[in-house]
């Protein structure tokens, strides 16, 4: 509990210290101009999880402080976004282990991506994460952490379209691991993510960004014969053996031990769905 508080303290610190470098070049620099020039939310392509990350700079600039601070609000309001979660799950599990879990899920999904601090696919892995969380501990008799499973769903849902992906996995790993009494709770489960992804879909159809990048996902049988001749083949080989080495050979050691714990469902689960994220990435 305490290494996972330090180094989230430590990303905030470093978000406050290097806030020019995140939040003044790409898309963080449009999103502040954004705000800063129309003073109000920007849910830019209908992902409206930015309003957990927009409020803090957008209140201290209402109020008339200075674009060097709104700046530094803004850059910091992921990690405290963070840091109020793991607070929270301190507070309800008391588990050092989940802790630490939750910190994995942050440090192995940001190397550089701490200088591109837009927060919604970020939000997409934390929100997942607590959905298979709280999925694990519901039970037929009515408890919070019931509805706290669809509150996480329909946050993923307004995170990016992308999150159905993890959320759908992670439910099929608690289907087949959990025992069949919670089946009641699956269905509604099921239910929630085909109501709110289904929303979040149609939303989609009505934006040109977002439904040009569906558009390629279509076409993903002709897109992956053609593979080996095509240069992005070649640049994901370099990031699995050079850029994202650390990340796979933490996956590696993961998945060996659950074989190792006999716990085959869940390791064979976890390769199934990095073969499909690979797919995704390569399209």
């Amino acid at each position: 509990s305490i290494i996972s508080l330090l180094v989230i303290l430590l990303t905030l610190i470093l978000a406050l210290w290097w806030y020019r470098e995140r939040m003044f070049h790409f898309d963080a620099a449009f999103y502040l101009f954004e705000l800063v020039q129309k003073n109000k939310f920007n849910f830019f392509h209908d992902r409206y999880i930015s309003f957990f990350t927009q409020s803090l700079p957008l209140a201290l600039h209402y109020f008339g402080f200075s674009l060097k601070t709104v700046a530094r609000a803004y850059s910091a309001a992921l990690p405290l976004a963070q840091l109020l979660i793991l607070l929270f799950l301190f507070r309800w599990i008391k588990d050092g282990k989940y802790l630490m879990l939750f910190l994995l899920v942050i440090l192995t999904s940001v190397r550089y991506r701490f200088f591109s601090p837009i927060s919604e696919t970020h939000f997409v892995l934390i929100f997942s994460f607590l959905y298979f969380l709280f999925a694990q501990r519901t039970t037929i008799r009515y408890r919070w952490e019931n509805s706290a499973t669809f509150l996480v769903i329909f946050l993923a849902s307004i995170s990016h379209p992308v999150a159905l992906v993890p959320v759908l996995a992670l439910w099929g790993v608690t289907v087949l691991t959990r025992d069949r009494a919670q089946w009641t709770m699956r269905i509604f489960e099921l239910a929630a993510i085909a109501i709110f992804f289904g929303w979040r879909f149609w939303l989609v159809a009505g934006n040109e960004y977002e439904s040009g990048k569906l558009g390629v996902v279509k076409r993903l049988g002709s897109i992956l014969g053609d593979l080996p001749d095509l240069l992005v083949s070649q640049m994901v080989l370099e990031y699995l053996t050079h850029w994202h080495l650390v990340q796979w050979i933490v996956f590696l050691v993961m998945t060996a031990w659950l074989f190792f714990r006999g716990k085959v469902i869940e390791a064979f689960s976890g390769l199934a769905f990095s073969a499909m994220i690979l797919g995704l990435v390569l399209v």
